[in-house]
C-alpha cells in the first residue's frame, strides 16, 4: 500500500501511514523520508468543458506556427461546383484526400482551415464565390447556417473586376477527421479558367483531451 502524508486539523502535527500503523513524524528528516515514499501521481488532463446544445466544445487548441501551413488543396481544380464532397486524411476513404489532415488526432472535434480565394469577372455580372461546410455524413442542405466564406462583387460597374481574400474557418469533423465542402460561384465567373482560384490549407484543430 502506498504511503501518504496526513496533516492534522491542528496544523502542528504530521503523521505518516506506512500501511500498518500511524507514526508521528517529528523531524524534518522523517518528513522528507515519508514524502519520498509517496509515488508520483500521473498528470490529469484538463477538465472537458460542459456540453452546450448546438455547440462544439474542446479543451485543447492547436494552430500552426509561422513556419507551417500544411495541406494545400485546390478545390476548383479537383472538385465539382455545387456538389457536396467529402474531405479527409490520406487513409480516411474520403473522396478528396488532404495530406495536411494526417497529423490531426482522432480526438479532434473540428479543424481550422485557411481559405484563399481569387475571383475575377470580365463582365458586369456578379462575381461571387461561396464555400459551405458540414461534418461528414450530415444531410444538412446548403444554407446561410453552414456558409463559411463569401467573397466577390455584385453587379460591378465595369467589365473587369477582381476580388481576392483570405480567412480562417472552423469546420466540424467526425471521428475519422472527415468533413464535407460545397462551393458555388456567381454568373460572371467562368469556372475552370483564370476567373477563380479556391484553395484550402490546414491551419489547426480543436480537440478534447
Amino acid at each position: 500500500m502506498p504511503n501518504y502524508i496526513i496533516y492534522n486539523s491542528d496544523k502542528n502535527r504530521i503523521e505518516h501511514f506506512d500501511g500498518v500503523k500511524w507514526q508521528e513524524v517529528k523531524t524534518q528528516e522523517d518528513l522528507d523520508a515519508a514524502i519520498a515514499d509517496i509515488p508520483p501521481q500521473p498528470p490529469q488532463p484538463p477538465t472537458p468543458p460542459p456540453p452546450v446544445a448546438g455547440f462544439l466544445g474542446g479543451n485543447a487548441v492547436y494552430v500552426t506556427d509561422d513556419t507551417n501551413v500544411a495541406g494545400g488543396y485546390d478545390l476548383d481544380a479537383n472538385t465539382a461546383e455545387i456538389t457536396w464532397e467529402s474531405y479527409g486524411p490520406t487513409a480516411s476513404g474520403a473522396t478528396n484526400l488532404v495530406a495536411g489532415l494526417d497529423v490531426i488526432p482522432s480526438t479532434a472535434k473540428a479543424v481550422v482551415l485557411r481559405v484563399e480565394t481569387f475571383v475575377s469577372t470580365t463582365s458586369t455580372l456578379t462575381g461571387l464565390c461561396s464555400l459551405y461546410a458540414r461534418v461528414s455524413g450530415s444531410t444538412n442542405p446548403v444554407s446561410v447556417l453552414n456558409r463559411k466564406v463569401r467573397f466577390g462583387h455584385i453587379s460591378p460597374a465595369t467589365a473587369q473586376h477582381t476580388t481576392v481574400g483570405s480567412q480562417e474557418i472552423i469546420v466540424e469533423v467526425d471521428s475519422n477527421i472527415m468533413f464535407d465542402l460545397y462551393w458555388s460561384t456567381g454568373a460572371g465567373v467562368t469556372v475552370g479558367g483564370s476567373d477563380l482560384d479556391l484553395d484550402i490549407y490546414v491551419a489547426g484543430w480543436i480537440a478534447e483531451l
